[in-house]
């Protein structure tokens, strides 16, 4: 059977609902809805509940039995037959036009289908629009580095139906952490991020028993671990491609640091990839980020004094000449204020003391290599290029030595370049 025209979203749902639920009670696909329960039930037990994108209601099911109550939508009619079936309660209709009243759940989630809707922002409005305050949003985007993104590219599209319909006939959208939090309105607070299919290079592998029992321990291990949850959380220093290149980068800085002693800061701590060598080196150990990652404290060396902030280089949040050591390792490049941030670091460095930062070539060049790798939407993240940050770096402090990567590359060339700096005693 053929079709004049590529099928709608709605079509296309309509098709799989056939064969949907085929794989979907065991193995891998078992082990990625039980992942995502996990939090359904941390955030809905004894709470008001609605999923966007319910499909057959498996996961629908699950929240309607810890949930005070439960409705979901889904585009497909074909969809909703079984969920129906099951009876829960569901309604047909649009993300982007949910026909309910604001502020009705204290629990709205949405898993595996928000990469198939195109107008993103306001699909993610409206689902904050149903959160009563005080509520919670449970997201899940697909990654552009992640062993998901790598096996797409790899196997191409699967077919979902017997009649010729594929995986290409949906849209679908890969997005990074940061990318998908531009996405969020302005009054939502972002809390935390889960890893789902982390280490699992294909579903195939839970064929074999044993060796489905190892990888779903691995996920489950992965899920929330500071260093992994972003593969799936921080991609970049384990993908299997650049992950050399991001921890290279991360110990040419450190090479550049005194051999430890006093108070050290850490801007942009992120996923805490540093806490365990930066705690193990320092007696006092400051670790600072716009949203701090949950799970941080399990990270720090025994006998350090440690502690967390969510800190603003801009706004003065840190206390004056009072760090031995600063380390900011890509952070400057997304401020666009290169001058304001290497005042608010100068400001808090003591007297003789170090501070090292690091920040990658922003060019065309940089793009294209992003871009190669999945992440097609640097040049919005990137936004102040090492000529302008070292400049800046240059009218409070003064320097002291650089690295590159490739060795010897000149500012404008490198790749990645960390560069040491001091403030006169």
């Amino acid at each position: 059977m053929s079709f004049a025209a590529p099928p709608t979203t709605q079509q296309y749902y309509d098709r799989f609902a056939e064969t949907y639920e085929n794989e979907r009670h065991r193995g891998y696909h078992r082990l990625i809805d039980e992942l995502e329960l996990d939090l359904v039930r941390r955030y809905g037990a004894g709470k008001d509940v609605f999923e966007a994108g319910c499909g057959t209601g498996l996961l629908l099911r699950e929240a309607a039995s810890v949930a005070r109550s439960a409705v979901g939508l889904d585009l497909s009619r074909g969809m909703l037959a079984p969920a129906r079936d099951r009876g829960l309660k569901v309604v047909q209709g649009s993300l982007t036009d949910v026909p309910l009243p604001s502020s009705s759940f204290d629990l709205v989630y949405s898993m595996k289908v928000l990469a198939h809707v195109r107008p993103i922002e306001r699909a993610v409005a409206e689902l904050a629009r149903l959160v009563r305050p005080g509520g919670h949003l449970l997201l899940e985007f697909y990654n552009p580095l992640s062993l998901r993104y790598l096996a797409k590219r790899l196997a191409g599209p699967g077919r979902i139906a017997g009649d010729g319909t594929d995986e290409s006939h949906v849209y679908t959208r890969f997005d990074s952490l940061s990318r998908a939090r531009t996405y969020l309105p302005a009054d939502l607070n972002f809390v935390a991020v889960r890893g789902v299919r982390v280490v699992t290079p294909a579903s195939h592998v839970f064929a074999w028993e044993r060796l489905g029992k190892l990888f779903a321990w691995a996920e489950r291990a992965a899920c929330d671990a500071p260093l992994l949850r972003n593969l799936g959380g921080q991609p970049y220093y384990y993908n299997r491609w650049v992950g050399w290149l991001y921890r290279h980068r991360l110990q040419m800085g450190l090479d550049l640091l005194p051999a430890g002693g006093g108070r050290v800061l850490e801007v942009g701590v992120g996923s805490g990839v540093l806490v365990p060598t930066l705690t193990a080196r320092y007696r006092e150990y400051t670790g600072t980020d716009l949203t701090l990652a949950p799970g941080l404290d399990a990270l720090v060396a025994p006998d350090c004094a440690a502690k967390f902030l969510r800190a603003d280089l801009l706004r003065d949040d840190l206390p004056e000449n009072h760090y031995d050591a600063i380390v900011c390792f890509s952070v400057l490049e997304h401020i666009p204020d290169s001058r304001g941030a290497a005042r608010g670091l100068a400001r808090s460095l003591a007297p003789g003391g170090t501070l090292v930062c690091g920040y990658p070539m922003v060019s065309g060049l940089m793009s294209r290599a992003f871009a190669m790798i999945g992440y097609r939407n640097i040049d919005s993240d990137h936004v102040s290029p090492p000529v302008k940050i070292r400049a800046a770096l240059s009218e409070v402090l003064t320097p002291v030595a650089r690295t590159a990567f490739p060795p010897t590359a000149p500012v404008a060339a490198a790749l990645y370049q960390c560069t040491s700096w001091t403030k006169p005693a």
